[in-house]
């Protein structure tokens, strides 16, 4: 049996088969093969498994004799319960580094998992690498070059420090009321923050005894602070709030102005009728009182502001897209956001406009909001919005029958993405700053047509009526003419003509012998009149000439 020692030597041949205990052969196997061909693949080497069952089972190897190490070392990972994916990546260059955020079953922590992969994001910005997070053990490649010397040395002392705050994450659970709503959780906007900011991961799974147990896990400060703020909000059923600030930046105060700060922050709690304690990465509020408590979160920004003036700050004029699509995915940003002296949140009105950035930590304040202002540069120079008057004029952009050949057009002769909401009555167009421009004046120029063609009205009468009564000329092969409101028609046969008359005659003495107010009373204000006359067609759509009982086609003319 080959000794630790011999694997290293890069002249030692392992020999061309290796012995599997037969319960272990369905493992190296896989799921409809998946196992050995994935390392039949990776390694470059010929795998053959015997079909006479004994145990051991000889597995035979083909291949040159790195090929065949390779899978040797490969097939005694998995077996002792390894992932066959670090033993590829190593083999690849790749730094593979065990996480031990297993529990002592041997399964997978996965909050903690989850926790480290979205923790390790900046040092992927950081540092040029690749990180994966496989069943035990962390991936890292390099995007260029290979990792050696102090580039491997920094990568892995980052990707070390991350794993050690994984594995101290603390758990925690609020048994909160099921009547007070705690699946929302995710979205109670002072929690959120929180779990923005600072990973924490919050599940709130079905009640249990009559309540939910919700789930909190994070690094200590912050998870803290969301179980104050879950029991407050599920729990006594307050209404919430957070205001973020970075660690110790408060207590980092001179004994001063922290004493001022402190009296005032008591005279709001009095005025508004709420509480306000200060948590390890946040100030956190609660009251009975949803108004009380966000008037009282705004003051305390505005005192923050004034007391530790270079410490936070806040940019306005952000809007929803724009923080969801552009500023929270923002690798710079995130990075900027993991150092330990920063903290940044975002406040999302319920029309998605006039959000704010909230920034805390003195020494990133310069930074961020330097990032944050260029993004919303870039995004005002890539996106245009345009607020629409009605339905109609979001239909018309989208072409006839909303089919969307207007739309496209547009699209193409622009070189941008345009989107027409009618639900919302918006249309905006994504793209370069030059197809912004063109875009912009193709659906104006288009509005613009809209606008000319609603303008036009024949001098003779109601444009709408006139439309109809041509396609009436068109389809029946008589002539209409409007006079007075009044449809003449001719071209008819005698007993057609006879019915017209009749017809006037009724208008005429309906005008001879208006009727009196307790008549006028019960005639519902949209009914017609009976008279071959008309009154003139609302806007939305074309009238039909009405008749004094029903509408009748007008008579085919003798042949």
């Amino acid at each position: 049996m080959a000794s630790a020692d011999d694997e290293e030597n890069p002249f030692f041949d392992p020999g061309s088969s290796i012995d599997v205990p037969e319960e272990n052969i369905a493992m190296l196997i896989g799921r409809a093969g998946a196992n050995i061909k994935r390392l039949q693949s990776q390694s470059g080497c010929k795998i053959t498994i015997p079909k006479e069952r004994s145990n051991p089972m000889k597995v035979d190897l083909a291949g040159t004799l790195e090929q065949r190490k390779h899978a040797i070392k490969a097939v005694k990972d998995l077996i002792a319960g390894g992932d066959v994916e670090d033993q590829f990546a190593a083999a690849d260059g790749a730094m593979v580094l065990p996480h031990g955020l297993v529990n002592e079953e041997g399964g997978s922590k996965f909050d903690h998992q989850a926790w480290a992969a979205w923790r390790l994001i900046p040092v992927e910005r950081e540092y040029g690498v690749r990180v994966e997070m496989g069943k035990k053990a962390v991936r890292l490649y390099a995007t260029s070059g290979a990792l050696r010397g102090r580039a491997a040395e920094d990568v892995r002392a980052a990707t070390e420090n991350v794993l050690s705050q994984a594995r101290a994450l603390c758990e925690a659970t609020v048994s909160a009321k099921p009547e007070l709503e705690p699946e929302n959780v995710k979205f109670e906007p002072g929690v959120h923050a929180l779990i923005d900011q600072s990973g924490v991961l919050v599940h709130a799974p079905v009640p249990e005894d009559g309540v939910v147990p919700i789930k909190v896990v994070g690094t200590e400060k912050p998870a803290r602070d969301v179980v104050s703020l879950l029991e407050e909000k599920y729990v006594n059923g307050k209404f919430i709030h957070s205001v973020l600030h970075a660690p110790d930046q408060l207590t980092n105060m001179e004994e001063e102005t922290r004493t001022n700060f402190l009296q005032d922050v008591q005279h709001l709690e009095t005025e508004k009728a709420v509480k306000i304690n200060e948590g390890g990465t946040c100030l956190w509020l609660a009251g009975a009182d949803q108004f009380a408590v966000d008037e009282a979160r705004s003051m305390l920004k505005e005192m923050l502001e004034f007391y530790v003036e270079k410490g936070f700050a806040r940019i306005e004029g952000l809007n929803q897209r724009m923080i969801d699509e552009k500023l929270r995915p923002d690798a710079s940003l995130r990075q900027l956001r993991s150092r330990a002296d920063c903290a940044v949140s975002f406040d999302i009105t319920l029309d998605g406009d006039k959000c704010t950035a909230w920034i805390a930590g003195e020494k990133a304040l310069n930074a961020v909001k330097t990032r944050i202002t260029a993004m919303m540069d870039t995004w005002a120079s890539e996106h245009w919005e345009l607020t629409l008057e009605d339905m109609g004029v979001a239909y018309w952009l989208l072409g006839p029958q909303g089919s969307g050949t207007i739309l496209n057009q547009m699209m193409h002769e622009s070189g941008t993405k345009i989107k027409v909401d009618p639900i919302y009555l918006t249309v905006t167009a994504e793209g370069s700053p030059e197809g912004i421009e063109k875009a912009k004046a193709l659906i104006l120029q288009s509005i613009e047509r809209l606008e000319a063609k609603k303008r036009e009205k024949p001098a003779g009468g109601n444009g709408a009526i006139s439309r109809h009564c041509g396609e009436r000329e068109r389809s029946k092969g008589y002539k209409v003419g409007q006079d007075d409101q009044t449809l003449s028609l001719v071209g008819l046969s005698a007993k057609g003509k006879a019915m017209l008359e009749a017809l006037n005659r009724l208008k005429q003495e309906a005008k001879d012998d208006p009727p009196t107010d307790e008549e006028t009373a019960v005639i519902a204000p949209s009914a017609p009149e009976a008279t071959v006359g008309v009154a003139p067609p609302s806007p939305e759509a074309p009238v039909e000439p009405p008749s004094p009982e029903a509408p009748v086609e007008p008579p085919t003319p003798a042949d």
